[in-house]
Order: C-alpha cells, then structure tokens, then sequence
C-alpha cells in the first residue's frame, strides 16, 4: 500500500505511527510538491452505513477544531480532511522530533529548564485554544511534540469540544492526566491546565502523580489524593502546584500560569514559545540508549459511566495486539498512542540488544480520532509503563513502623550493624537506644554521664546550648560488639554492647557554643576512629590504646559536617558548612584525606553542606555521594575525582542521604518521607513516608538492603521480603 494515493493527491510513502484503530502515514502532495502526514481511520468490516458517517463527522471535527488554530507555531497543523474509500484521512504538518513521552520514557526524570520549555509552548498552544472555545480534553506526553528546530507543539485535537457545548456523561482521554471534574463529565478549559500540571510533574519527578495498578485507584487518586510536593521541580514548583489544584476555580487560566512562569526568571516567556534550534547539550537531543520494549503491547480498553458521587471503571473488551513499528529512513518509527494512548513496542531490526532514538524520527499528530472510531464511549489506559506509578512504595515494602520508645526523644541519628541484625538511634535525650531489626523490639538503652568542660553551671551550659546534652551520631563498630557517639558535650563514648560499659575519649576541643555537630566513622580494619565536634578539623584515634593520633584541619573556617571512611580503605571524605541553604557553596568543603599520611589528597569542590550526614560512600567505595545544604546531590566517581551525576537538584527538600547495596541511595526529606534512588540510573525506586511531616535528621540502609531507618519525629522503620 505504500504507493497508494488518497485522494488523488497524497502519494503514501510509510508507516510512522500505528494506534489500536489506525495509523499515520508519511505522504507525498503531489499537487504541491510538499511531504504531509495523513492520519488513517480503519474501519472493518462490520461497521455500519450509519457508523461510517458518524466516524467522518468525528475526524471533520477534529480537523475544524485544528484548522481553527492552525497559524498558531505551537499547535500541529491540520490541512484538510479528504474521504478515500468511505474512510476519512486527515493531512497535516508532518514534524521531524519525537514526543515529550519518548523523551520521558529515555531520559527518566527531565530538569526545570526542559519543563519550563514544554510548559511555555503547551501554554501558548492552549491560550490559543481557548481563547477560540476549544477544549484539547488529552493533554499528556504522548500529544506533546519535540520538533528538532526547538519547538513545542501540541497535536491531537481528535477528542476536543468547544466548551460552550453542553456537557455529557462520557469520557474519552487517559485516567490520571483526568481532572477530577473531568471525572464528573465536565469538561472545562481548566481540564486542561490539570493535566499540563500532571505533565510537568511527570517531567520533573520521573513519576507520575496519579498513576496506580489499577483504574479504580487511578480515579481515587485523582479525586481524593494530594500528591507528594515536587521536589526538583525548582522555581517551577508553584506552578505545578497551582495547576494541580482539586478544585478546578483555584487553578491559574492559561494567561495567569503564562505569568506564572515568566516569574520563575526563565527565559521561555509567555511571548516567547517558538524555540531557536538546541544546543547540543539541550535536554531535547534524545541520544541515550535504551533497552528496547517488547514488540508488542496488548492494550485493555475500559468503559466508564459517571455519576456525581460514584464512578465504576470496567474492561469493555480486549484490543488486538498492536503491530510493531518499524525503523524509518529518518530514525526509529514512533508507537504513537496518541489519544487512544495505544503505546506500540519496538522493533528496530537489530541485531544488537541496544538502540538510540534518531534525532530526524518523523511524528505527526495524533490518533485521537482513530481510538473513538470502534468504541464511542471509552477510556483508554497506557499499558507501556512508562511512567511509574507514585505510590508509598509499590507494595514492596511494609507500612512504616515506629520503633518503641523512641517517640519523645528528638531522634538525630540512626545506624545499621554489618550484619543488619541491630538498629541503633540516638537523639536530644543523650539516649543510645538499640532494636532488633527483624521484629523492631527494643533491646538496650545506653545513657551517657553528661560531662561540662566549660567555666559555667551545667544548668546554664545546657540552657545555652540545647545539643549539649544530646547525643549527636552513632556508628557502630566492624565487628558490631561497639558503638562510637559523639556526645553534645564534646566527648565521644565507645560503648560495649555486651555488657554497656561507656568508655569516653577526651574532650574535642570544647567551646562555649550553642550550637553542636559531630560525626564518628570506623576505618574498615576497625582499628582507627574519626571524629568531629564543631570544627574544622578532624581528630583520629588509635582504637587499641584510645590515645589521639593526629587532628587533621580543613583549611577553612568552616566545621566539618561529617567524615566517612570508604568501605574500601585508604581515603577519608569530609564535608564541611554551616548547615545554611542560603548560604553559598563556598561556605564549606568536600575533601578527600589519606588517613595514613594523615594528609589531603584533594578538594573536590566547594560545597556547603548540612549537620546531618551530607556524605555517603557506596558499599565499594567507587561512588561518593554529597549532599549540599540547598538539598543538590552529587555523585562523585572516586577513581576520577569528576562528578558522576547530580542526582537530585537544589531545591529537593533532602535533609541527609545513606548508601545500600546495589546502588541504592536513599535520602530523607523534610516532609517526612525517604526517597530511594538507583544510583546507576538516577530513577526513583520507592518513596517511604514516615507518617508524619516532620523533617528526617538521620536515615539508614540494611546492608542487605531489605530494611530502611529513618530519625524524624521518631525512629520509622520499613522491612520488604528478601
């Protein structure tokens, strides 16, 4: 079919997108001369005179809704709608790019400059849209195009009303980029700006906010779920927030999210949506590679009837599985799922287990049309997965629970033995607290003497400083029969587990401050002890004599936050700061010691960091993470001493960060919950909430990984099965 001619001017060339009810196809004007896209309805055998006529007058509609916005830059041109055969083809722009979906789906989570792009094209598109009475009704990824010239453009009008039409009781579009009003049959241009919001959330998180395992608890979280605040969404977390308002009257209009972003200080302005060509390094230029998907995806297709205060989600029927699309002269051929949401795998033809999307792949508008085709009444649903559903944490792990006896205590700190059998947490009581990992029971409580170096009453020692009587970190020993904290009072104790005898090391260099940090850490052999106390410098200890080796000093002004033996031996890392987001980076120090020389190897950066455990090392020691007092993460390759990847950007939220096995990093926030990442790929795993919003001041991974500790408001742990 690929030299048929539609309407005795369109010259078909090749596939380009195929949906559950039709495909795009690549084309030749022959009167003009030009390349177009043709959108394809197929129809079967058993439709009907009267059905025909139906489905021409929907894809007239979508044309007449395109045509009318047709000069806009960020919206696709639709042409003309030709009948070939009694079937309806629609002729439009053909584009060179690939979709934000696609973009998504290879690059994880994208950064606030890539959001802030879409979201200004997306803006000016459906500004435009409105403006002439049109509501899109199917703004997601999949219907966002990344044209190679820079710009963003909106396609598929294919299920678009004018909102002057009078509402009714059916939908048609993709679950959780539904409004909740859209839930309830109502079709308002803040629908629209919903699910923009969803989309940019999508962007900058890697997840979606609404998406779970299920329709029913799809349109639950839609209706009734707050979802976690964005965390690297950067200055476009207002508008985010904004757009994902419940109630539809408290959501900016176009014009005001436009005004929204111009404020955020980018340069993607309201007036500003047509993009000159990227840079190279622009987040837009797909070349990572990918494992390729399965060739083919069976999709479900779900009827839904909605009434005010209930709604029922049902399978209608089975689509048939889609063809796998093909690599095209111009770079991979694109499942579309446009509208029908009808994601297709891919077949590239090779023979490597790898491929890299091509810059020159050709899209063109959607399938919208193509899905209302066979079911006039439908909601489609994305089988791909390819965006993660956010949830606690997938069923994977258990509910948080609160570790007994530790509510009260002003938990700071908390540690895993080697053995990840014991849990030890330490807090503003000056209480060292410990519990049996497999079932959280509470087995010794440790309780230092407070001891007052200082030339004033206790009283007033610990009414000046509040810490000084607290216990500030703990860390066990290699051999897990010691722990080493660091006390408020500038003392370290190493406590006997066995038999709870409190050994403490001579003062750290006390001062009459009212403030307290301290950091401890076990070489690997377990024979040297590094600590900190309001400094910048650290001290080792010979464990075998518990005499002072030698006090290693920064060279800055600023106290050491924390220091951290690699896993791997020979080098020590030390963070310094103080402790304020809003302070510069220069304000601290990431550094790299050789304990046995006792000597600097090297300043990695300038970098502010935290009072609660802003360093982390992987368990083979290759991998350095930083977390910087505005919440950046920083992996660092030890080996080269360059930055591997930033995994989490200012603005996070993160508090204090720990390695476990595998490459996961976890990182407690300050609304209460602990994000895991795979470090590898920068993609979040699991989100574990504490229960409450109260910052976490120290976390911990089981070296096995199958338990995670957190200190907020209390000490919360998580169990998943081995």
């Amino acid at each position: 079919m690929s030299n048929r001619v539609v309407g005795g001017r369109f010259r078909l060339t090749s596939v380009i997108g195929t949906g559950g009810f039709g495909r795009v196809w690549a084309a030749f004007d022959e009167r003009l001369g030009v390349e177009v896209a043709l959108k394809e309805v197929r129809l079967g055998s058993s439709v009907d005179r009267a059905e025909r006529v139906h489905i021409v007058a929907l894809a007239e509609h979508e044309a007449r809704s395109a045509a009318k916005l047709r000069d806009h830059p960020n919206i696709v041109t639709v042409y003309d709608v030709v009948t070939d055969d009694e079937a309806p083809w629609l002729v439009m722009r053909l584009v060179r790019g690939h979709t934000l979906a696609e973009e998504i789906r290879v690059r994880g989570r994208l950064g606030p400059q890539a959001a802030a792009r879409v979201a200004a094209g997306v803006l000016g598109a459906l500004g435009a849209a409105h403006t002439a009475g049109i509501v899109h009704r199917d703004v997601k990824p999949a219907n966002v195009m990344l044209a190679d010239d820079g710009t963003v453009l909106l396609t598929d009008f294919g299920i678009a009303k004018q909102h002057t039409q009078s509402t009714q009781a059916v939908l048609m579009g993709t679950l959780h980029y539904m409004s909740p009003e859209r839930l309830n049959g109502k079709d308002f241009p803040a629908g629209d700006l919903f699910a923009l919001g969803v989309t940019l959330y999508e962007m900058t998180e890697g997840v979606s906010p609404f998406e779970r395992a299920t329709p029913t608890a799809t349109v639950s979280a839609v209706a009734l779920e707050q979802p976690d605040p964005p965390r690297h969404a950067g200055a476009l977390a207002p508008l985010v927030v904004a757009l994902l308002q419940k109630d539809p009257t408290r959501r900016p209009d176009a014009v005001a999210a436009q005004t929204m972003l111009a404020a955020t200080g980018t340069r993607f302005t309201a007036a500003s949506t047509v993009f000159s060509a990227p840079p190279a390094d622009s987040p837009f230029i797909a070349t990572p590679t990918i494992e390729p998907a399965s060739t083919v995806m069976p999709t479900e297709v779900y009827e839904a009837t909605y009434e005010p205060g209930r709604g029922a989600v049902q399978p209608l029927q089975s689509v048939p599985p889609v063809q796998p699309v093909h690599e095209t002269a111009y770079g991979t051929g694109y499942g579309t799922g446009y509208g029908t949401d009808y994601e297709t795998g891919y077949d590239t033809g090779e023979t490597s287990s790898r491929r890299r999307i091509g810059r020159r792949g050709i899209i063109a508008a959607g399938l919208g049309v193509l899905g209302a085709a066979a079911v006039p009444v439908v909601l489609t649903l994305n089988s791909s997965g390819s965006s993660p559903s956010r949830s606690s944490s997938g069923g994977r792990w258990s509910g948080a629970q609160v570790l007994p006896n530790s509510a009260g205590t002003g938990p700071m700190a908390v540690a895993f033995n080697q053995s990840g059998t014991q849990v030890a947490g330490c807090g503003k009581d000056g209480v060292v607290r410990l519990w049996d990992s497999a079932a959280w029971g509470l087995t010794k409580t440790l309780a230092h003497r407070i001891v007052n170096p200082w030339s004033i009453p206790l009283a007033q020692a610990t009414a000046f400083n509040p810490d000084f009587a607290s216990a500030l970190a703990v860390t066990f020993h290699p051999d897990g029969a010691t722990l080493a904290v660091t006390n408020g009072d500038g003392t370290v104790s190493l406590w006997t587990i066995a038999d709870g005898t409190e050994t403490a090391l001579p003062f750290i260099n006390p001062m009459q401050w009212n403030g307290a940090l301290g950091s401890v850490s076990f070489d690997p052999a377990g024979r040297i002890l590094a600590t900190t106390y309001d400094t910048p410098a650290v001290r080792l200890w010979d464990l075998s004599t518990r005499t002072s080796l030698a006090t290693m000093a920064t060279g800055d002004t600023s106290w050491v936050q924390q220091i951290v033996f690699s896993p791997a031996g020979g080098i020590v890392a030390t963070a310094s700061g103080n402790g304020n987001p809003n302070n510069t980076p220069a304000d601290g120090r990431l550094q790299l010691w050789d304990p046995s020389s006792r000597t600097m190897i090297a300043t990695l950066a300038d970098t502010n960091s935290p009072r609660s455990q802003p360093l982390a090392f992987s368990p083979d020691g290759k991998t350095l993470a930083n977390l910087r007092s505005d919440g950046r993460i920083t992996l660092w390759d030890v080996g080269t001493r360059a930055v591997a990847t930033i995994l989490a950007n200012a603005g996070s939220g993160v508090t204090c960060i720990a390695f476990g096995p595998g490459g996961v990093l976890a990182g407690g926030h300050d609304d209460g919950t602990v994000t895991l990442w795979d470090s590898k790929t920068s993609a979040v795993t699991d989100v574990l909430a504490t229960g409450g919003n109260d910052p976490v001041n120290g976390v911990a991974v089981a070296p096995d990984g199958t338990a995670v500790v957190a200190a907020g408001k209390t000490i919360t742990g998580w169990r998943r099965p081995r």
